[in-house]
């Protein structure tokens, strides 16, 4: 490997360049938090590479655009992955549109954001960390035709987890982490994004749905082993005894802080599940809830 060069130190990890055999590629390094018992400060470092890994393959196998991987490096707590030169953050992207009045920009992208989380979901990937920073759009001026971009780059799944057959994990529990994701991304959104809250509740999120709803069938299809798909499906056919909430399945208040609101009529879809416990997320915030 050359020299390289940090573009960006987060709270986990520092990102950095490197020019390797002609090509730039990127190298995210995990540093030893000072703070933490040593032993118990590797112990998490390794658990968070090894969730970002199987993460990022998960992603590949469901065809969900994120970086490739090409080497890892559990030593020095580095991943080497795919670089993008040409993008920018979706965070940056909204802004750039939002400065230019760009308003088919704004939704174009508020819709295809909506659709990839609704991917990540369906194929039982909980990313961990929501925000518009962690999705990467190659060419942000694409509103002038709307054909060029289809699919956005997502990244940083160091907190992400994920479902599949071999795990015994209880409905509720992955209905939880769903909706706290959504509550993530929506916290975010309107920290950073406070006059674009609309798209949050308007085009993100019912891009999410729409997502959720009527492609969950096709990943049926291609994974049926997939444990999401028996979740969902018992829940299709069942009515979860969760007595934690007053809210009924027939009504989500979105956004109640800006007094706005959208009525979902959820008819047992497989977004309404997760959108009720959305709704019990908001009331308590992110903290679960420790019952019996």
């Amino acid at each position: 490997m050359s020299e390289k060069k940090l573009i960006k130190q987060g709270a986990e990890s520092r990102i950095y360049i490197i020019d390797h055999l002609g090509q730039n590629i990127i190298q995210k390094e995990r540093f030893p938090k000072k703070y933490r018992i040593e032993q118990l400060d590797k112990m998490i470092t390794k658990q968070r590479m090894k969730a970002e890994l199987k993460a990022l393959s998960k992603c590949h196998n469901a065809n969900i655009k994120v970086p490739i991987v090409y080497n890892s490096d559990f030593k020095t707590h580095s991943i080497f992955m795919e670089y993008f030169p040409n993008a920018i953050t979706v965070k940056d992207a909204f802004n750039k549109f939002n400065i230019d009045n760009d308003k088919i920009g704004i939704e174009r992208l508020g819709n295809i954001l909506g659709h990839t989380i609704g991917k990540l979901h369906n194929n039982g990937i909980i990313h961990g960390d929501l925000t518009t920073s962690n999705f990467l759009i190659e060419n942000y001026k694409y509103s002038e035709n709307p054909n060029t971009i289809s699919e956005l780059i997502t990244i940083d799944f160091g907190l992400s987890r994920f479902f599949d057959s071999s795990q015994n994990v209880f409905i509720s529990s992955i209905l939880e982490d769903k909706a706290v994701d959504l509550y993530v991304l929506e916290r975010a959104f309107i920290s950073t994004h406070s006059d674009l809250t609309d798209i949050m509740e308007n085009v993100i999120l019912k891009a999410y749905i729409s997502e959720v709803d009527n492609n969950f069938g096709n990943i049926k299809k291609s994974n049926p082993n997939l444990l999401v798909d028996n979740i969902l499906q018992t829940q299709l056919n069942t009515n979860l005894n969760d007595n934690e909430s007053d809210i009924s399945d027939d009504e989500i208040i979105i956004n109640d802080k800006l007094n706005k609101s959208i009525n979902y009529n959820t008819n047992k879809t497989a977004s309404s599940f997760i959108f009720k416990k959305l709704a019990e997320v908001r009331l308590r915030g992110r903290k679960r809830t420790m019952v019996g």
